[in-house]
């Protein structure tokens, strides 16, 4: 019982001193009212305490939404 309690706590103290991990999020057209839950979460650092470092890939006349995830050049679209 002692031993998983130290287990469980030497995983919470690793992960309490991990670094955010790095998500990009590939949107599927220029910015709108739509996006802004995005936005400001990330303003109100839901993000940070989900210990996510998130990138906001602005939409280009050009950008593939599937192929831009697909590619790995964003993790979610």
């Amino acid at each position: 019982m002692l031993r998983n309690l130290f287990t469980i706590l030497f995983l919470l103290i690793t992960l309490a001193n991990a670094e955010n991990k790095k998500v990009s999020i590939q949107f599927m057209w220029h910015d709108q009212f739509e996006f802004a839950g995005f936005y400001i979460a990330k303003e109100m650092g839901f993000y940070d305490k989900a210990k996510l470092d998130v990138t906001f890939k602005k939409y280009t006349i050009d950008t593939n939404l599937t192929k831009t995830v697909l590619k790995g050049e964003a993790d979610f679209g």
